[in-house]
């Protein structure tokens, strides 16, 4: 089975990587591998954390019981590595010694789980090949530069903006700490942080570009983690629903072919493929979340170890991202509550209400002393709003609510009428909503499955009704749903099997005599393993549609085309005419990188994505408080002031992004309201004429640079 595997994930990439390469003709597949080849640094680099991740849980699996609890030390073993690196950070102590340290240890654990036998041997199924696709897809998407893949995602916006920028500052200060520059440093970041880990570990600058100083590798091993975290949630739900199958006396093959065709939906979902190949957080929640259910199947755990570690594991996903407790925690409460019986249903609660708060403490103590508000910027009514003005809060506010009405809401989140990019509607989804429910309803059709329809339809629709009143509607939010999706389809397949009569999957190879006194469902099997191909079509079609059809241009030029250190050397050499003449094909980032004198500070005005730009870079995100809106308002009407303040605090060089200051602060009303387009017109108006204008291909501009210095210091003249 493993060299079906290796050959078929190696001509899936070939295939995938082909697409918009920008090379056509017999050499583009092997150019596409030869791309992604190019990350195996990042790829080793990824799984050896994740390798000393879970040993870390391997060595703790010795503290429960229970039929699962080499692949629940598994799950809990990443989320131990995020919450001790993150807390040693908290302390300052971000040292390659303590970053590798923890990694060494959890190899050692893993090691030693190895050598005893505690671990269970894997025997991979034909039905394993359903997960090729998502895999395949996963490692290109990875492979390409942080910023460029995914629409929905406005290229990676929030990547440049704060997963990987927080880490690189975090690496430079050398600790974890929130900034009032950044609000999203308030959010816990137990992924973000596990970046920065990366980051110690391959020796990135403290200075400079950081994750993305070279030709960017640093940056994609942030990604393929991310990656990992995917492939882990799905492996989790397929042990979820073998598990399950197991225990109602079911063949071994048949349960465990109907998990992996219930992890393999999750893996080939769309969001999952977006979000996953970014240095996002959404597969941290899917991981813990799967995780978490796991340990509620788990007969062998009593009621308070099964509480701790569901408990712990929605903990370490509400780490990840704190939306988890709307999404992730009521499925697996009903599913914690509907499994646990008599009084163990309260000692379970208990138990786990005190391991996830333990698993948070860290990040509620950081914001505590940070603000005064232990989760920053939310509740600022009640805990207070730290460093923020009434206005900021009012404006974070405006933008993180949906103002429509029931009907609205409702209409958000499945109906076609509504926004197509809200709720179960997005193309993204593909088929999981309709899976989703219609597993639910099997389930509950069937008397031994009901109390599954039960918990799954509970946990669901609880949290359909926060994702309407408590979020603002965006359709990547309800993503950890994916998980009871995957299951559902898993038990689905349990319940045909059982109401044919338990059968037995044959093994490869052999003959239809085997078993035909044993009743196989090979037809529903057959049926969800379709679902599941149409489910990684969708991923592929979404795939081959980003950058107008050119996905993989990027895959061979990497994220030193982004910062234009890949054309320092050839800079270095080029003619001033020549070089004149080719500053006018560099992007802004490589712009300021390539030609501004080293150690003067530029300002991003409009924008909020200093990843690739080399520092001292003066930013600030959509929501915290504008150096320039600061100085508008204590001189209303003298531009001059502004030139000279912006000066006084460092400044020297301005890059303005018109079109962002107009979304922002006129037309969405989220942005500092002193800064808009007349401005930016009156400080013009005060500075010299623009170094550089980049324009959108209908002449409009796009970005300009402004030198508040004497005009000619440049290095650029």
């Amino acid at each position: 089975m493993l060299p079906a595997w290796a050959v078929g994930l190696v001509v899936l990439v070939m295939a995938l990587g082909s697409i918009g390469l920008g090379v056509g003709g017999p050499v583009a597949p092997f150019l596409a591998l030869v791309g992604v080849l190019d990350a195996w640094g990042p790829v080793l680099l990824a799984s050896v954390w994740m390798l000393g991740a879970a040993g870390l849980g391997l060595a703790c699996s010795g503290l429960w019981r229970g039929s699962e609890r080499w692949w629940i030390g598994a799950a809990v073993g990443p989320g131990l590595m995020l919450s001790l690196w993150h807390l040693f950070a908290m302390l300052g102590l971000m040292g390659a010694v303590v970053a590798w340290g923890l990694v060494f240890v959890g190899l050692a654990g893993l090691v030693w789980s190895v050598w005893t036998g505690r671990g269970e041997r894997v025997r991979p199924s034909g039905w394993s090949l359903l997960l090729l696709p998502g895999t395949a897809l996963l490692l290109v998407a990875s492979a390409s530069p942080p910023g460029w893949l995914w629409d929905t995602e406005f290229g990676g916006y929030d990547t440049l903006s704060y997963h990987l920028q927080l880490p690189n500052e975090w690496i430079r200060d050398g600790a974890v700490r929130p900034y009032e520059h950044n609000v999203y440093s308030y959010l816990p970041g137990y992924l973000e942080a596990a970046y920065a880990q990366l980051g110690v570990m391959s020796a990135a600058p403290a200075e400079g570009l950081g994750l993305a100083a070279g030709d960017g590798w640093r940056a994609i091993s942030t990604q393929m983690l991310h990656a990992w975290f995917a492939l882990l949630g799905a492996a989790l739900v397929w042990r979820v629903v073998r598990r399950v199958g197991v225990d109602r006396g079911m063949d071994e093959r048949v349960a465990s072919a109907a998990g992996m065709i219930g992890g393999a939906f999750v893996l080939s979902t769309p969001w999952v493929i977006v979000t996953g190949s970014m240095s996002y957080n959404e597969m941290g929640v899917v991981a813990f979340f799967a995780g978490a259910m796991l340990a509620c199947v788990d007969r062998g755990l009593g009621a308070g170890v099964r509480g701790a570690l569901v408990g712990a594991m929605v903990g370490f996903a509400c780490g990840c991202k704190p939306t988890a407790m709307l999404f992730a925690a009521p499925v697996a409460a009903a599913c914690l509550l509907g499994l646990t019986g008599g009084r163990g249903r309260w000692i379970a609660c208990g138990a786990g209400a005190i391991a996830g708060t333990i698993t948070l403490a860290p990040w509620l103590v950081r914001n505590a002393i940070a603000g005064g508000n232990p989760v920053f910027p939310q509740f600022s009514g009640v805990f207070g709003r730290a460093h923020w003005s009434e206005e900021q809060v009012a404006r974070y506010a405006a933008g993180h609510s949906f103002d429509g009405g029931l009907i609205d809401r409702v209409l958000m989140l499945a109906s076609p009428i509504g926004d197509a990019s809200r709720g179960f509607t997005h193309t993204q989804w593909g088929l999981a909503a309709p899976v989703l429910v219609f597993a639910i309803v099997l389930l509950l059709a069937r008397r031994e499955f009901r109390i599954w329809g039960v918990m799954l339809g509970a946990g669901v629709l609880v949290s359909l009704v926060l994702w309407m009143f408590a979020t603002h509607l965006q359709s990547r939010f309800l993503l950890p749903l994916v998980v009871p999706a995957g299951v559902g389809l898993g038990l689905g397949l349990v319940v045909v099997a059982i109401a044919r009569g338990v059968g037995g999957l044959p093994a490869s190879g052999s003959s239809r005599e085997d078993t035909r006194q044993r009743p196989v469902p090979l037809g529903a099997i057959w049926i969800a393993a379709a679902i599941v191909l149409v489910q990684a079509g969708v991923s592929v079609w979404n795939f081959a549609r980003q950058r107008g059809g050119e996905p993989n241009a990027m895959l061979l030029a990497g994220v030193g085309m982004f910062t234009g250190e890949s054309l320092r050397d050839e800079w270095a050499l080029l003619p001033p005419a020549e070089r004149r003449e080719a500053r006018l094909q560099l992007s802004p980032e490589a712009f300021v990188n390539l030609t501004l004198p080293d150690g003067e500070t530029v300002y991003l005005l409009g924008d909020a994505t200093p990843l690739y730009f080399r520092p001292p870079v003066l930013y600030h995100t959509t929501w915290d408080a504008s150096p320039l809106g600061e100085l508008v308002r204590k001189s209303p009407d003298d531009p001059a002031a502004w030139v000279a303040g912006l000066r006084a605090i460092g400044v020297r060089f301005v890059l303005v992004n018109p079109g962002e200051v107009y979304r922002l602060s006129e037309r969405d009303g989220w942005y500092d309201p002193a800064v808009t387009l007349a401005t930016i017109e009156s400080l013009l108006e005060h500075t010299p004429p623009p170094l550089r204008v980049w324009t959108t291909p209908a002449g409009q501009p796009m970005r300009l640079l402004i030198d508040l210095g004497r005009s000619g210091e440049g290095r650029e003249p």
